[in-house]
């Protein structure tokens, strides 16, 4: 199973048939590090076929219930370029709320064009009354909700266009 946003996959559900594993380096085959002695590379992408998409059935377009699941036509081999989320059982750890997170995605730099390179940055966690503060500051009217996660990173890190359906 892959896990998306719902706005990502929306409409297009006839023109998506996989999804691609363990990229990092959008513009070459193989993600290869040269050095003086020989070029060390991670196993190849994969991309996998997928079965079975499904939307989640409270999804719209304002973005509550943006979510997505993937069901892919095989299992994975997971690798170490291509991993699994793991997703807490219990209460404790599901319920678990925490002052930083990362995210990741290839979306617009603060030059205005994509990455090649898979980012990484770490954001906090940004109480809900700030939230919304700055929402209303930028005259941006999306409510939040108590099921929702709000975060942001210093200095205007934090995901951008392109960045959605990515992880947090």
């Amino acid at each position: 199973w892959v896990v998306t946003a719902a706005h990502c996959v929306h409409k297009l559900e006839h023109l998506l048939d996989a999804v691609r594993l363990g990229e990092h380096k959008i513009s070459t085959e193989r993600d290869c590090i040269k050095t003086p002695r020989k070029d060390i590379c991670p196993p190849p992408v994969e991309d996998v076929g997928i079965e079975e998409i499904i939307i989640h059935e409270k999804y719209s377009k304002s973005l509550y219930h943006d979510i997505t699941l993937l069901r892919l036509k095989r299992k994975i081999t997971f690798q170490r370029h291509i991993k699994p989320i793991c997703l807490p059982i219990y209460d404790n750890l599901r319920n678990k709320e925490y002052s930083q997170y990362v995210i990741s995605g290839w979306g617009t730099t603060e030059n205005g064009t994509t990455s090649d390179v898979l980012l990484v940055a770490v954001v906090s966690k940004v109480d809900a009354r700030s939230a919304r503060d700055l929402l209303k500051m930028h005259r941006l009217r999306w409510p939040i909700t108590m099921g929702q996660i709000c975060a942001g990173g210093k200095d205007l890190v934090d995901t951008c266009r392109g960045d959605r359906g990515g992880p947090l």
